[in-house]
């Protein structure tokens, strides 16, 4: 990024005009391959962005994959939880339950058993990793049931609220 500005003062230094396309095509050129997703969706938009909307793109992309590389405590609003554990007693202490923002959406309607009837989808915006941000994805809100697997193999039943 720094090493794209320098040539773009350079080129203005010297009476050269400077495209946005061309700044962002060397920065892309000098990505490592882990941006491989952000420069597909950069490069397939219909738009053409200005650098400074790159600049910020790039640096929510890299944000949100420092948070999701993290090592850090997983964590959930809120679980219900009913343990099937047949012939012997076993206490949980707590369940913590966290895959991603993304990972969190489930599209198979018959996990849900309860939805939220407030729910507007126009009200309800995603950001996507190139920083933009979308409506009426989402098309409803509830609460879903999941299966998960401990530590220890034994199968749990969870509600995600």
């Amino acid at each position: 990024m720094i090493r794209a500005e320098t040539v773009a003062i350079s080129l203005k230094t010297s009476g050269e005009t400077k495209s946005d396309s061309l700044l962002i095509a060397m920065v892309l050129k000098g990505l490592p391959p882990k941006f491989k997703p952000f420069s597909t969706v950069i490069t397939q938009k219909d738009k053409a962005s200005k650098f400074n909307e790159f600049k910020v793109a790039l640096r929510s992309f890299e944000k949100a994959e420092k948070l999701c590389n993290e090592d850090n405590d997983d964590r959930v609003m809120k679980v219900g939880l009913d343990t099937e554990v047949s012939g012997t007693t076993h206490e949980v202490n707590s369940l913590l339950v966290d895959c991603g923002a993304t990972t969190h959406i489930i599209n198979d309607e018959s996990k849900f058993v309860k939805f939220d009837d407030s729910f507007n989808p126009e009200n309800h915006f995603i950001e996507l990793a190139d920083g933009s941000r979308t409506n009426s994805v989402a098309l409803g809100k509830g609460d879903a049931h999941v299966s998960l697997v401990d530590s220890s193999g034994n199968l749990q039943t969870a509600i995600l609220f």
